[in-house]
């Protein structure tokens, strides 16, 4: 079991045993929901570094701080109710196709920081600006938000539901995904079967997904439907 101890701080590899790990141990052994395992582990880790005095490095720990803030911020009355995996908010600086955190005293947008993870690993983070709604990837690796949820779907040949932004997925309790690189959606939806969008990203889905085969079927609620025509 890993443990911590005084010492170098913990690098990205330490930190994301320690949370696969107690993630793990809490969903199978605890009987909770793999969000519930999820959302206890990182709290867990973020004690286990705090308490022994350790920073973590990498984008897990940037997580963790992020998960730790929403519970000072005024901007959380948005987000009542929301049972997800880690999740919280930073203030961050845009450069390029990424961001980045703000230094300490550095002034920077306030922005919702979501995890972006495969097989169950965290490769990345994502921003989403609370006045912008811009998403931007912190490490310009993450293409989609809820890769886990596309997999399920391809394998069970199960309808998938994609959301327009990271703040309703969220809401949505993490059950599908969210585009956040619509260049290389395609690749990244190939062998779905039926999607579930909002009418407003309807079309982007379709185009991203032409030359798939075989084409998912796209179906947008009709509610949204009667109010377009």
């Amino acid at each position: 079991m890993n443990t911590c101890g005084r010492g170098q701080p913990w690098s990205l590899e330490d930190s994301q045993a320690f949370y696969d790990e107690r993630a793990a141990i809490v969903e199978y052994d605890g009987g909770l929901s793999r969000a519930e395992a999820e959302a206890q582990a990182v709290s867990e880790t973020y004690d286990a570094i705090t308490q022994n005095e350790r920073l973590c490095r990498g984008i897990l720990g940037e997580l963790i701080t992020a998960t730790s803030r929403r519970f000072h911020q005024h901007e959380n009355h948005d987000f009542e109710g929301v049972r997800a995996p880690a999740w919280g908010f930073d203030l961050v600086v845009i450069e390029g196709a990424t961001y980045r955190p703000a230094l300490s005293g550095e002034p920077g947008a306030s922005a919702l920081i979501v995890p972006a993870c495969e097989d169950g690993k965290i490769i990345d983070l994502v921003a989403q600006g609370l006045t912008s709604g811009r998403m931007l990837p912190r490490m310009d690796v993450a293409t989609v938000v809820g890769a886990d949820e596309i997999e399920i779907a391809r394998e069970r040949g199960q309808p998938l539901l994609i959301f327009s932004n990271a703040m309703s997925w969220l809401k949505g309790g993490c059950r599908g995904a969210v585009i956040i690189d619509w260049r290389q959606a395609g690749h990244s939806l190939d062998g779905t079967e039926v999607i579930h969008c909002s009418i407003s990203i309807a079309g982007e889905i379709y185009k991203a997904t032409r030359r798939c085969w075989p084409q998912p079927r796209i179906r947008v609620p009709e509610s949204e439907a009667r109010d377009a025509a």
